[in-house]
């Protein structure tokens, strides 16, 4: 794999493939489901991750946005894991957070009790002293409850890596053991 300019050489990446015939079945879910947003069913592969609430699917008519995040989230529950998109444990202080609230104060819970660390209270300790730390949130936060393995993910496909995103990963890969927590920029591309 030809490692992409954009992500700096400290941070990992793994790449998943899909095909365009999944796409473009994104794409078609999308239009059955769009603007009702209630028919979990329509999602073929990804019905699990439409009907757990855990998972931000979109709430405007973009019927591609949110592919490659929910992509590398499914493949990660193959793998034992349970997967967040709706869950923010990286945002700017004080930001309200919506319908993403519930999410992320379970993935908060849980991080506390297997690793004694919330993310965002740290980042807050950083954000508000002479370093002024600005971190952007991450795309897919999961959890191997066998295992007690985190894995932090930013997602791309076509669009680059953020400086914020960058150092929001590494904010993570620092945060927590290698025994602990895994952090990687998963790249998406089509076969």
């Amino acid at each position: 794999m030809k490692r992409r300019s954009d992500v700096p050489t400290d941070i990992e990446i793994r790449e998943f493939t899909c095909r365009q015939a999944e796409r473009d079945a994104w794409v078609s879910a999308h239009k059955l489901w769009w603007p009702a947003r209630k028919d979990a069913a329509v999602w073929g592969k990804f019905s699990n991750q439409a009907a757990s609430g855990r998972f931000t699917f979109s709430s405007v008519n973009q019927p591609s946005r949110h592919f490659g995040e929910t992509l590398v989230a499914w493949h990660l529950e193959r793998d034992g894991y349970v997967c967040w998109t709706g869950a923010r444990i990286l945002r700017k202080p004080d930001r309200a957070l919506g319908k993403r609230a519930a999410q992320t104060e379970w993935v908060d819970c849980l991080l506390r009790q297997t690793t004694g660390v919330i993310p965002q209270v740290e980042y807050e300790k950083r954000y508000f002293s002479h370093e002024a730390l600005r971190l952007k949130s991450i795309d897919v936060v999961g959890f191997h409850f066998g295992r007690r393995q985190w894995v932090f993910s930013e997602v791309k496909r076509r669009d680059r890596v953020h400086s914020e995103q960058s150092a929001a990963l590494r904010f993570l890969r620092d945060l927590f053991p290698k025994t602990v927590a895994t952090v990687f920029v998963a790249w998406v591309r089509e076969r």
